[in-house]
């Protein structure tokens, strides 16, 4: 299990640090947070990330490159052990990438189904029940 991060934020409340609910629910919010973070912008791990500004969002969208670099971002994720699934759909007038995959857990008998969702202004991971793990970037 993992500290919960809910809205960005580290889940605190009357002096309790929560943590996440299951082993499913910490392999969802650390997807979640490697999706989002952008690439060379933590100052611990400048390799940490996905390159959304300067290689999906830029002039030249490559539909391929763009899975690649999703794809490599979830498999780096030390919980995942594949990616069992995996369809995206890039619209260039309303400049929005999403992608839809699932993933076997590693420990875990479970699989597990995502949809992620962004754009410039920002980013959504859904679970398959359209439970949003959060919207904020």
């Amino acid at each position: 299990m993992d500290i919960k991060i809910q809205d960005g934020k580290l889940l605190f409340q009357d002096g309790k640090l929560f943590l996440t609910e299951d082993y499913e629910s910490s392999v969802a919010q650390r997807l979640y947070i490697r999706l989002k973070s952008n690439y060379g912008r933590w100052f611990w791990n400048e390799q940490y990330g996905v390159d959304w500004y300067g290689k999906i969002f830029g002039k030249v969208k490559n539909k391929t490159r763009s899975d690649l670099l999703i794809k490599e971002a979830i498999l780096l994720e030390k919980y995942v052990e594949y990616i069992i699934s995996f369809q995206s759909r890039v619209d260039n007038v309303t400049r929005v990438y999403s992608c839809e995959f699932s993933v076997k857990i590693k420990k875990s008998n479970k699989i597990e189904n995502y949809v992620v969702i962004t754009t410039q202004d920002g980013f959504k991971l859904m679970t398959d029940t359209d439970r949003v793990i959060t919207t904020k970037l």
